[in-house]
């Protein structure tokens, strides 16, 4: 026998190799009945006897459907633990040779890296501080009657989850990736402003590079307004009446005329906070109406020079601050009540 019969030592699945001369089957881990059976591992496997040559191996059998393992057959391998397949009733689709437990166990692993990442972002924030919540995928009816650029009112499913941060970007934030402030309202935990779409593509380039990734973007418009109604379908996320906005919002009855430290109002049914007034905040989508908008979440990338903002704003009254409102501004525009929120793909 030859001596490179092996065992998985991911899974316990006989690696030996099948050729037209027989199976080679290592000594030490077969155990031959009086009938010539033999076993390897927890794998009954039938042998095919030979008339002329009892007790002799020639092709065994799968031990699931008994298909004849021979070279004429094709032979799948497990790229994980090695173990060879029958390709009668064996894992092999699309290309990928995985026998079924390692692809379990591979799959597993996979979704425990990411209930990691997710606990990850949400404990610590990226290297900057930056915190996001994880947002489930989900559908809502966005828009409203009340103003035309709302219409028409539209169900939209957001197909993937995606994380969005706590809070705008602080200036704080700002300055560890761009280096400089060009904020009006001087703190490092105000949201940075004064900040164009432009602007803030190449913050999410340097940010991107900076952690080594590519997930990091602005949210899209269908995306923000989800997050904002947190499952709710009144005006604001809290209500239809603005007599409670103050408690959730910055906004021009209360802000003094200036930006406020973020997280200091009571945060939406999600956890998020100022998604109601602080800053306005920037969105990837051209603005538009909202006929022929992709009804899966996605950015809207289509005719027009103008991009979408989003909460109103220290500035802006109570109407602006609705979930449903939206304003156009363009790409190279900045002022002192403009910011962004960050949105994270997972």
């Amino acid at each position: 026998m030859s001596d490179n019969a092996k065992f998985c030592t991911e899974c316990g699945a006989q690696l030996s190799d099948y050729t037209s001369g027989g199976v080679d089957i290592d000594d030490s881990v077969v155990q031959r009945s009086q009938v010539g059976a033999a076993s390897v591992g927890n794998v009954n496997i039938s042998p095919v006897i030979s008339p002329t040559m009892t007790q002799t191996f020639e092709f065994p059998r799968c031990p699931t459907c008994e298909n004849v393992l021979s070279d004429k057959n094709k032979l799948f391998k497990c790229q994980i633990c090695g173990n060879k397949v029958c390709d009668t009733c064996g894992f092999s689709y699309h290309g990928l040779k995985l026998c079924e437990n390692c692809k379990a166990e591979k799959e597993e692993e996979k979704k425990q890296e990411r209930r990691e990442e997710q606990e990850r972002l949400a404990r610590q924030g990226n290297s900057i501080g930056m915190k996001f919540t994880l947002i489930p995928a989900g559908e809502f009816t966005r828009g409203s009657n009340e103003f035309d650029d709302e219409k028409p009112m539209r169900r939209v499913k957001i197909t993937n989850p995606f994380y969005l941060g706590n809070y705008p970007v602080t200036q704080r934030e700002w300055n560890a990736v761009m280096g400089d402030n060009p904020s009006y309202f001087k703190g490092d935990d105000l949201p940075v402003e004064q900040v164009s779409w432009k602007d803030v593509q190449e913050f999410i380039r340097k940010l991107n590079a900076k952690e080594g990734t590519d997930k990091y973007r602005l949210p899209s418009e269908a995306e923000w307004e989800y997050v904002c109604r947190a499952g709710t379908t009144t005006r604001y996320s809290f209500g239809d009446s603005d007599s409670n906005l103050g408690e959730y919002a910055w906004y021009k009855n209360n802000s003094g005329g200036k930006t406020h430290t973020v997280g200091q109002k009571k945060p939406n049914p999600w956890g998020l906070y100022d998604m109601h007034g602080n800053v306005l905040e920037w969105v990837q989508d051209i603005h538009g109406n909202y006929s022929g908008i992709p009804t899966d979440g996605r950015a809207w990338e289509g005719s027009g020079v103008g991009r979408g903002t989003r909460g109103g704003g220290w500035l802006g009254n109570a109407r602006r601050c609705r979930s449903a409102s939206r304003f156009n501004l363009g790409q190279g525009y900045r002022n002192r009540s403009l910011g962004f929120r960050l949105a994270r793909s997972v």
